[in-house]
């Protein structure tokens, strides 16, 4: 489902795009204030898809001769009718393409190119092949193509044959990308990766600090400090807000009436839709604002994730004067498919974007702590659950509201693992130079910190040697971000193509 829907409203012509998430909560408005909103949205990069060129191969001799690469008797042999054959061939060939491909990727138009013996490709052929070249993601060959090596773009060829074995093996001795494949099962599972790095390229990180970033002011000392190299590694962008042009903004949230009424109704379905709720409606709302402030900077900036200095927050005294945490905002971000992470943590927030972009899930972070060494029990330990965490296109999970503060404001989501015991998890953490990346399984075994206030929920995990991650993390960081399932191999295969090492304790 595209992730922006139009609303138009009757005699305004007033035309607001909203996430499927955010109308189910404008409902209960009439159309005239529906018209006088300003909903803010962004692209999720989730949503790109990978464009495939298929471009069919095909050698047609000019003359035939009897011999060691052809037993049949040249009598009779008519170019024509197999120039003609080939052309069958391809066109269901691309029948096939066309079928198999799942809908993260979507086709350009095929390109037929022959050549005869001596493997020359007139120029006409990679005209064709060059009208697409701007948006081709990767090339889709069938047999050989002599020469699509110097587009510099990724090849797969789908095929039990020799040339899927012949042509990846010299595509990759020259330093190209290049990916032979069984089937298109196959295929699927490398666009699906593929399209994970096409997503990160489209990520725009929004992160409000005062603090200056190329320092160790940060509170995360294990954070991806070098933002440069994160935008050469992986392509994603970021940009930064101060707190005082943050709160200017949420000033004008909170005096807006029409934003008001939304932030009003947002308040009313989050409680409404809660199994139970442990603080005032009031201070709700005022987690409320700070989400629509997030929300209205992020489209203002082109940004599609989010994090803030949570410690830097405290300190100036703007969570006291606004009666707010993240936590909530962080929830409703990631159930809406854009990644957000406590503490201006960008190493956990890009582990987040692999995860997320990878499952279609809602991840939940948090510092991971040993619980109990001998039975191999460790904590995930933050108050930022996702009720969309078994899917952004399952039904909501059970949740309650908690106030974060012992004065009772500071909404977070409270979700009781508990009820999962015995369901596997994966959790992953980059290294602060985002070299490396390390993955986690293990089974939820329980819940601790439901009812208290403060940042108390903990996810209580059973991992196969809860001292060899302790050991290995130490290279990495605490914060990690957890998914529900086991995709260990799928986390791996995925580093790989984004040229990490990986370290796996499973």
């Amino acid at each position: 489902m595209n992730r922006k829907t139009f609303i138009k409203t009757a005699g305004a012509g007033t035309v607001i795009l909203a996430s499927p998430m955010l109308l189910s909560h404008v409902q209960n408005l009439s159309a005239q204030e529906i018209s006088e909103i300003e909903l803010y949205n962004m692209t999720r990069p989730m949503d790109v898809k990978l464009k495939i060129k298929p471009v069919y191969g095909q050698r047609i001799p000019n003359e035939v001769h009897e011999g060691p690469c052809r037993s049949d008797s040249p009598v009779g042999w008519n170019r024509n009718e197999e120039i003609s054959k080939a052309k069958n061939s391809f066109n269901k060939w691309v029948e096939s393409v066309k079928k198999n491909l799942c809908d993260k990727a979507v086709m350009l138009q095929p390109t037929y190119i022959q050549y005869s013996g001596d493997h020359r490709i007139d120029a006409q052929y990679w005209t064709n092949v060059e009208k697409d070249l701007k948006d081709t993601d990767l090339f889709l060959v069938h047999y050989r193509v002599p020469g699509i090596e110097k587009f510099d773009k990724p090849v797969a060829q789908v095929s039990n044959s020799c040339a899927s074995l012949d042509v990846t093996a010299q595509l990759r001795n020259r330093g190209l990308e290049s990916y032979g494949l069984y089937d298109f099962e196959e295929l699927n599972k490398l666009v699906a990766l593929l399209q994970v790095r096409k997503a990160l390229q489209q990520t725009k990180m929004l992160i409000v600090t005062d603090g200056p970033w190329e320092t160790e002011y940060n509170n995360v000392h294990s954070n991806i400090a070098d933002l440069k190299e994160l935008n050469q590694r992986f392509g994603i962008d970021c940009q930064f807000v101060s707190f005082k042009e943050f709160f200017n903004e949420m000033d004008l949230v909170i005096k807006n009436k029409n934003v008001q009424k939304f932030a009003n109704t947002i308040t009313d379905k989050l409680i409404n839709n809660a199994r139970n709720v442990h603080m005032k409606r009031v201070d709700i709302l005022s987690s409320v604002n700070y989400y629509l402030s997030v929300k209205k900077l992020m489209e203002k900036y082109n940004c599609n994730s989010f994090s803030a200095t949570c410690q830097e927050l405290c300190v100036a005294g703007y969570a006291a004067k606004y009666k707010i945490t993240p936590c909530l905002t962080h929830t409703l971000l990631k159930d809406q498919g854009y990644p957000s992470s406590c503490e201006a943590d960008t190493n956990v927030l890009v582990s987040m974007m692999l995860q997320m972009y990878l499952t279609n899930k809602s991840p939940y972070m948090g510092n991971t702590l040993i619980h109990n060494k001998d039975k191999n029990l460790l904590f995930i330990h933050h108050d930022v659950p996702g009720i969309k965490m078994k899917g952004l296109d399952q039904p909501d999970l059970p949740y309650e509201i908690k106030n974060f503060t012992e004065n009772g404001w500071g909404a977070t989501v409270r979700y009781d693992f508990s009820l999962d015991k015995g369901e596997k998890v994966t959790f992953c953490r980059l290294n602060p130079s985002a070299t490396k990346l390390m993955i986690v399984t293990g089974e939820i075994e329980g819940c601790q910190g439901f009812n208290k206030h403060g940042c108390s929920l903990r996810a209580t995990i059973k991992v196969k040697d809860v001292m060899e991650y302790f050991h290995n993390a130490v290279n990495f960081g605490h914060h990690f971000s957890m998914v529900y399932g086991d995709y260990v191999a799928e986390m791996q295969k995925l580093a790989e193509i984004l040229n990490m090492e990986t370290v796996v304790v499973a």
